[in-house]
Protein backbone atom coordinates (compact mmCIF):
# COMPACT_ATOMS: atom_id res chain seq x y z
CA UNK A 1 0.00 0.00 0.00
CA UNK A 2 2.72 2.29 0.76
CA UNK A 3 4.34 1.96 -2.44
CA UNK A 4 1.22 2.64 -4.45
CA UNK A 5 0.66 5.66 -2.59
CA UNK A 6 3.83 7.11 -2.69
CA UNK A 7 3.68 6.41 -6.67
CA UNK A 8 0.60 8.48 -6.78
CA UNK A 9 2.26 11.24 -4.65
CA UNK A 10 5.24 11.72 -6.88
CA UNK A 11 3.68 11.64 -9.59
CA UNK A 12 1.30 14.39 -8.39
CA UNK A 13 3.23 16.41 -6.22
CA UNK A 14 4.28 18.60 -8.94
CA UNK A 15 1.13 19.82 -10.80
CA UNK A 16 -0.32 20.60 -6.79
CA UNK A 17 3.06 22.40 -6.13
CA UNK A 18 3.62 24.24 -9.00
CA UNK A 19 0.56 25.56 -9.71
CA UNK A 20 -0.17 26.75 -5.90
CA UNK A 21 3.39 28.53 -6.33
CA UNK A 22 2.39 30.62 -9.84
CA UNK A 23 -1.11 31.05 -7.72
CA UNK A 24 0.87 32.57 -4.70
CA UNK A 25 3.32 34.60 -7.04
CA UNK A 26 -0.11 36.19 -8.59
CA UNK A 27 -1.40 37.09 -5.84
CA UNK A 28 -2.50 40.67 -6.23
CA UNK A 29 0.11 43.01 -4.36
CA UNK A 30 -2.95 46.21 -4.34
CA UNK A 31 -4.70 43.75 -2.24
CA UNK A 32 -1.78 42.58 -0.02
CA UNK A 33 -1.14 46.58 0.30
CA UNK A 34 -4.92 47.25 1.25
CA UNK A 35 -4.27 44.68 3.93
CA UNK A 36 -1.22 46.30 5.09
CA UNK A 37 -3.12 49.43 5.98
CA UNK A 38 -4.69 48.40 9.33
CA UNK A 39 -1.55 46.61 9.97
CA UNK A 40 -2.05 43.17 8.94
CA UNK A 41 0.69 40.84 9.74
CA UNK A 42 2.57 38.29 7.61
CA UNK A 43 0.57 35.30 8.79
CA UNK A 44 -2.73 37.57 8.27
CA UNK A 45 -1.46 38.33 4.85
CA UNK A 46 -1.06 35.06 4.35
CA UNK A 47 -4.08 33.72 5.10
CA UNK A 48 -6.69 36.32 4.38
CA UNK A 49 -4.82 37.74 1.09
CA UNK A 50 -2.49 35.35 -0.49
CA UNK A 51 -4.12 31.87 -0.21
CA UNK A 52 -8.02 33.17 -0.90
CA UNK A 53 -5.91 34.64 -4.18
CA UNK A 54 -4.29 31.35 -4.78
CA UNK A 55 -7.33 29.29 -3.88
CA UNK A 56 -8.15 28.81 -7.81
CA UNK A 57 -4.52 27.82 -8.84
CA UNK A 58 -4.89 25.28 -6.26
CA UNK A 59 -8.09 23.45 -7.56
CA UNK A 60 -6.76 24.43 -10.72
CA UNK A 61 -3.77 21.88 -9.63
CA UNK A 62 -5.90 19.06 -7.89
CA UNK A 63 -8.48 18.89 -10.84
CA UNK A 64 -5.36 17.69 -13.32
CA UNK A 65 -3.47 15.62 -10.06
CA UNK A 66 -6.80 13.90 -9.78
CA UNK A 67 -7.01 11.41 -12.75
CA UNK A 68 -2.90 11.07 -12.71
CA UNK A 69 -2.64 9.99 -9.02
CA UNK A 70 -5.16 7.33 -9.97
CA UNK A 71 -3.47 6.04 -12.93
CA UNK A 72 -0.29 6.07 -10.99
CA UNK A 73 -2.09 3.90 -8.16
CA UNK A 74 -3.39 1.62 -11.20
CA UNK A 75 0.22 1.20 -12.64
CA UNK A 76 1.41 0.53 -9.34
CA UNK A 77 -0.59 -2.35 -9.05
CA UNK A 78 0.28 -3.34 -12.54
CA UNK A 79 3.91 -3.35 -11.60
CA UNK A 80 3.82 -4.63 -8.00
CA UNK A 81 0.54 -6.11 -6.34
CA UNK A 82 -1.45 -8.74 -5.74
CA UNK A 83 -4.55 -7.52 -5.46
CA UNK A 84 -6.17 -4.06 -5.94
CA UNK A 85 -8.36 -2.51 -9.15
CA UNK A 86 -4.59 -2.49 -11.79
CA UNK A 87 -3.86 -6.10 -10.64
CA UNK A 88 -7.57 -7.27 -11.75
CA UNK A 89 -6.83 -5.20 -14.57
CA UNK A 90 -3.80 -6.65 -15.73
CA UNK A 91 -5.11 -10.20 -14.42
CA UNK A 92 -7.79 -9.98 -16.81
CA UNK A 93 -5.80 -8.40 -20.16
CA UNK A 94 -3.74 -11.06 -19.89
CA UNK A 95 -6.19 -13.66 -19.94
CA UNK A 96 -7.71 -12.21 -22.46
CA UNK A 97 -10.87 -11.09 -20.87
CA UNK A 98 -12.29 -8.09 -22.66
CA UNK A 99 -15.18 -7.26 -20.24
CA UNK A 100 -13.74 -7.71 -17.01
CA UNK A 101 -10.94 -5.09 -18.46
CA UNK A 102 -13.43 -2.55 -19.75
CA UNK A 103 -15.26 -2.71 -16.11
CA UNK A 104 -11.81 -2.14 -14.65
CA UNK A 105 -11.64 0.56 -16.68
CA UNK A 106 -15.41 1.95 -16.38
CA UNK A 107 -14.79 1.64 -12.88
CA UNK A 108 -11.92 3.94 -12.81
CA UNK A 109 -13.73 6.43 -15.05
CA UNK A 110 -16.56 6.97 -12.81
CA UNK A 111 -14.39 7.06 -9.79
CA UNK A 112 -12.82 9.86 -11.68
CA UNK A 113 -15.91 11.89 -12.29
CA UNK A 114 -17.05 11.44 -8.41
CA UNK A 115 -14.15 12.97 -7.43
CA UNK A 116 -13.81 15.41 -9.59
CA UNK A 117 -18.07 16.50 -8.66
CA UNK A 118 -16.59 16.23 -4.74
CA UNK A 119 -13.93 18.78 -5.91
CA UNK A 120 -16.75 20.69 -7.73
CA UNK A 121 -18.79 21.50 -4.60
CA UNK A 122 -15.37 21.94 -2.41
CA UNK A 123 -14.49 24.75 -5.01
CA UNK A 124 -18.23 25.99 -4.86
CA UNK A 125 -17.85 26.37 -1.01
CA UNK A 126 -14.25 27.74 -0.52
CA UNK A 127 -15.35 30.44 -3.77
CA UNK A 128 -17.68 31.40 -2.82
CA UNK A 129 -16.59 34.83 -2.31
CA UNK A 130 -16.12 35.25 -6.28
CA UNK A 131 -18.74 37.12 -8.31
CA UNK A 132 -20.66 34.92 -10.38
CA UNK A 133 -20.03 35.32 -13.98
CA UNK A 134 -23.02 37.44 -15.54
CA UNK A 135 -24.75 36.44 -19.02
CA UNK A 136 -22.53 39.42 -20.53
CA UNK A 137 -19.49 37.45 -20.00
CA UNK A 138 -20.13 34.47 -21.92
Amino acid sequence: MTSKVMMAAMMTFMLVFFNTYEGIRAADLELRNVARVPGANRWQLFFRVTLPNASPWIIAGLRIAIPQSLVAAVVAEFIASTHGLGYRMMETTSSLDTPGTMAGIVILMVLVVLLNTVLDRGENHFLRWRPKESDQNK
